[in-house]
This record gives structure tokens, sequence and C-alpha cells, in this order.
């Protein structure tokens, strides 16, 4: 072969060659170059990453507003009167009417349009409560002084619920006192904090701020607080509460037990604001309700005399007495006029606030 033109052969086949070798080249450094930035991405990911296990220890501490009627009074100024011609007998019509003068004119005495929720009926708590947690923390800087750390797993916080409050004539009413709810809280908490120190130093303390988000669940009426609000068999009260969001202030610190493990201590407090919602179906009010002990002197006064004259009475008390009293008869007498055999359904709402003091111990892990 004529040399120059192998020359010319070799030149072209070679250069192209050369081109592919190169690229192939510089694609396997920049693989190798991203590989690398993955892997240092990765690592740095890990060591800022954080999980912990421990207790989160709560002291909740609950106190509300006075529930109030949504759906108005149980019984309204003019419903005696308007119910006296549904009496089984013409004469009972006629007592009721009587009453129902008294029951008005104790009504305007204290300004008020009916009888529901009496006044100073509130609720309140102090529970220490234990759980379990697990946590997912990452630091935010490269010196570990930043992070966040939120509690992806805690069993629910339970909490027994009880009555307070003064009635109308300035002693502590039925409720007082008395276990009135259950419910269950689950907790998820979210912490953005600071330490202070070198990030090499065994001991950092911290402080931060808390989020909360209260979710309530399973709440229920004891059967106290049904009987008190009307219901005429177990389970006819149900209370529901909102869930809530709060934050606070949180402080502790950290304690390097080596190069991956440390354990913590973090102690916040969170106020959440929420609102409970009690509705009682199939109202029933007797001559033994507990809840009528708790009206104004006036209506108690007004009660007072409509019992002793009738329950009393030589002529109809054995009438009254074996229907479980007047104001039985009455209460019944009204329902009637409703079309019931009861007096219906009625919402009631308390503004309630909860403190939650929360101590957080747990072992560590940095990856």
């Amino acid at each position: 072969m004529n040399r120059s033109v192998w020359l010319r052969t070799g030149a072209t086949v070679a250069l192209p060659l050369a081109m592919v070798l190169s690229g192939v080249s510089v694609r396997a450094e920049a693989v190798d170059e991203d590989a690398s930035f993955s892997l240092k991405l990765s690592h740095a990911l890990r060591e800022r990453t954080f999980m912990r296990a421990g207790v989160i220890y709560a002291n909740v501490k609950t106190t509300s507003g006075e529930a109030y009627d949504v759906t108005g009074p149980v019984i309204k100024k003019g419903d005696l009167q308007a119910a006296s011609s549904y009496a089984e007998f013409p004469i009972i019509g006629d007592h009721m009417s009587l009453s129902g003068d008294r029951l008005d004119e104790a009504l305007d005495k204290v300004g008020w349009t009916g009888l529901g929720a009496p006044s100073g009926v509130r609720a309140r708590s102090q529970s220490d409560i234990g759980t379990l947690a697990l946590s997912v923390g990452y630091y935010l800087t490269d010196d570990f002084t930043w992070m966040l750390e939120t509690y992806v797993l805690a069993a629910p916080l339970k909490s027994k619920i009880y009555g307070d409050g003064i009635n109308a004539t300035g002693k502590a009413n039925y409720i007082n006192g008395k276990h009135i709810l259950d419910t269950k809280l689950l907790p998820p908490t979210v912490l953005l904090g600071r330490y202070w120190g070198d990030k090499d130093a065994k001991f950092r303390p911290y402080t931060g701020v808390m989020a909360m988000y209260a979710i309530f669940f399973d709440t229920k009426a004891t059967q106290t607080l049904n009987a008190y609000m009307g219901g005429a068999s177990p389970g006819d009260t149900s209370v529901s509460v909102k869930n809530a969001f709060g934050l606070g202030p949180s402080l502790g610190f950290k304690y390097q037990l080596g190069d991956d493990w440390h354990v913590s201590l973090n102690v916040g407090s969170v106020k959440l604001k929420t609102q409970a919602t009690l509705t009682t179906r199939n109202t029933t009010i007797t001559t033994d309700s507990a809840v009528i002990n708790d009206y104004p002197q006036p209506v108690l006064d007004a009660i007072a005399a409509t019992k002793n004259l009738y329950d009393n009475s030589t002529v109809f008390g054995d009438y009254y007495r074996s229907q479980g009293g007047s104001v039985t008869v009455f209460m019944k007498g009204v329902a009637a006029s409703r079309g019931s055999d009861n007096l219906g359904t009625y919402v009631r709402k308390q503004d309630t606030t909860l403190t939650s003091t929360l101590m957080m111990l747990s072992v560590g892990r940095s990856f």
C-alpha cells in the first residue's frame, strides 16, 4: 500500500478513536465525581440525623369556663302554662299553670329566660401522665447548633376530668370534685432549638420552642355527668373536644456518651385552648334531678313551694308521689306538649384551657 494512502487512512480512523476514548475517560471521571458528591451528601445527611427513644412525662392542668347552652334552656318561661292543657287530668293542668306562675316570677327575679345549664358549671383536672416516645431529629447547621426534632411515635395520654364550680347559691355545685369525663390525647410535638457551646463538647445546654398539636379522642361522659345534664339512660350524653394547637418554651441539655450515643433531657410548657361540646339526648328532669339544686334561690323557692303544696297534699299527694313527685309529673306534661316522651336534645359548650408541662428523657444515636 502506498505510504501516503496508509497515513491518510490511519489518521482518519485514529482520530475518531482517540476522541471516543477521550470521551469515555471524561464520562468516567464525571461519574466518579457524581458518585463522590452523592456519597459526601449522603454522609452529611446521616451525620446530621439522629433518633431518640425514651419517655415523656406530662403534667396536664385543665381549667374551664362555665358551660353554656347553645340550643337554649330546657325549660323556658311560659312552658308550664303552655303545657297545662296536656296534663292527664284537668286538675293537674291547673296545678301546672299555678306552678308556672311561680317559676316565671322566679326567673324574672334573676333575669333568666329559662332553666338550662346552671351557672358555675366548670371542669378541672391535674393529671400526671407518662408514655413511651420515639423521635427523629436533624441538625440544621454544620456546627450542630440549630436542630429540628419531631416525635413520631407516642402512646396516647389518658386524662380524668373532674367537675368544679360554685352554684348560684354560693355553694359547691353537685358535680364539684366528682369524676365527670375521660379523654385521651395524642400530642404530636415538634421542637426547634439551639444548642450552646462547642460542637464536640460533651455537655451542651439547649433552649428552644415547642409546638404541639393536641388530638383528642375517645372522650366519654361518666354517668354522673350524664344524669346531671338530664340524660335518661347511660350514654345519652356524648362529649367531643376540639383538637388544638399550642406553642411554648423549651429548655434542656444533651450529654455525649461517645461518638454516636448521647442522653438528652428537655422540659417544656405548652398552653392549649380548646372547646368541649356536650350533647344530651332524651333529656329528662325529675323531682330527684340533682341539677335542680344548683339553680338560683328564687327558683329553688318556687320548686320547693310546688313540692310542698302538691306532694304533701291530703287530696292529691298520693297521686303525685306515685308518679315520682309533682316536678316529674309537670315535666312529663311539658314533654307531652312538645309531642314527645322526653324534653328533647340539648347542646352545651365549654371553653377549656390545658397547660401541659412536658419532660422528655431519652437516649439518642447519631448516624
